[in-house]
């Protein structure tokens, strides 16, 4: 997701609207309290305030923008918040190619195969014998620490 389709989308999403969908909020001076959906509390410590964008518990010390608050809530990652913002405010949010993924995927995939190698060697040789009894009493056949 490009910096700009992000920007766009803290932008346009407005803390007080994307809260009050989850939290009961009573206004209190210039912010508004409710009880917090992170943790456990009788007394209201959980504070949104609208002119700073951002939400804060004092309780649990959870705080952050639009988009921290929905990765929170719905225990989700940070694409998947910009993207659930954007549908709501719509926002289209395309995922933009790595450059070079191809080549980064195959060179990951030609490191792993050095590292294998290398630990497979190790472990098979003298200096791995007690990790390989260690793993053979605990059941591991041959076969499959050679794969």
């Amino acid at each position: 997701v490009s910096q700009e389709i992000i920007e766009r989308v803290r932008d346009a999403s407005d803390i007080l609207d994307v809260v009050s969908k989850y939290v009961d909020l009573k206004k209190r001076g210039q912010n508004y309290f409710g009880l917090c959906p992170f943790h456990n509390e009788k007394t209201p410590s959980f504070s949104v305030a609208p002119a700073k964008e951002i939400f804060h518990c004092f309780g649990c010390g959870t705080g952050g923008s639009t988009i921290d608050f929905i990765m929170e809530y719905e225990k989700i990652g940070f694409i998947e918040a910009v993207q659930r913002l954007g549908e709501q405010y719509g926002i289209e949010v395309q995922l933009t190619q790595v450059k070079g993924g191809k080549e980064l995927f195959s060179n990951l995939y030609e490191l792993h195969e050095m590292a294998m190698t290398l630990y497979q060697k190790n472990l098979f040789s003298e200096k791995g014998k007690s990790v390989l009894s260690y793993l053979s009493d605990r059941g591991l056949k041959k076969e499959i620490l050679e794969q």
